[in-house]
């Protein structure tokens, strides 16, 4: 009877540990944040040590009742600890008017000129040190486009020497006021009749131009890009 008792115990008490990832994912799902394999894999692990040892007939009954209790604590605290002081990525994606207004209210649609479609990512990372950023890409004909393209010629100044190609987009670095807590690209794909619109946001952090060289390292993992571009392929 006690047998059974430890048995059922050991396996209630591993069955809360697989719990741990599965509500991890629904909260990820939910919140569109990106699932860590790292905080993935330390439960599982954890699972599949307290069931063996729940599992192997001989060791006592007693070790069957407490170590998977001390593996549940320190695979909270393991857990728990990764969540809060890690990293936590968030990327959302809107495809068309309805959807981007449905997240944000108050965006300037008016501002990018006659488009044919209009798409907008949010990438976040939430840590010690959070920042995020916003790419809005809008597709354009080649009327709309050229006029665009001359527009943001003479709305915005540059940085000089700070501009560069990604994935068939021509960057430039836009000079403004709040630099460098808040950085602003301005992308082009003349092939394709493209412009990239990217705000990067930090206040916890400042970056001078030299620091986030290479810029197209910069663009793609502090921007989210490489999410952006797995999300169109």
């Amino acid at each position: 009877m006690a047998k059974d008792k430890s048995f059922k115990f050991g396996l209630t008490v591993s069955c809360v540990i697989l719990l741990i990832p599965i509500v991890y994912i629904i909260v990820c799902l939910f919140n569109s944040y990106i699932v860590s394999g790292l905080l993935l894999l330390i439960p599982v692990i954890s699972f599949v040590l307290s069931l063996i040892l729940v599992l192997i007939k001989k060791i006592p009954n007693i070790i069957k009742v407490i170590l998977p209790i001390l593996i549940l604590l320190v695979t909270l605290f393991v857990f728990l600890f990764f969540s809060f002081f890690g990293v936590t990525v968030e990327f959302r994606a809107f495809d068309g008017v309805d959807e981007i207004n449905e997240y944000y209210t108050d965006f300037n649609f008016d501002e990018f000129g006659e488009y044919e479609s209009i798409s907008s990512y949010k990438y976040r990372e939430i840590s010690i040190f959070p920042f995020e950023s916003d790419t809005t890409i809008l597709k354009y004909d080649k009327v709309n486009f050229e006029e665009s393209k001359q527009d943001i010629n003479s709305t915005y100044a540059f940085y000089s020497e700070k501009s560069f190609t990604f994935e068939d987009f021509d960057f430039k670095v836009i000079d403004i006021n709040d630099y460098p807590t808040e950085i602003e690209l301005v992308g082009v794909d003349n092939e394709s009749c493209e412009i990239a619109y990217v705000t990067f946001r930090s206040s916890e952090i400042t970056l001078g131009l030299d620091d986030i060289e290479p810029l197209d390292e910069f663009l793609n993992f502090y921007c989210g890009w490489e999410y952006v571009l797995k999300e169109r392929s």
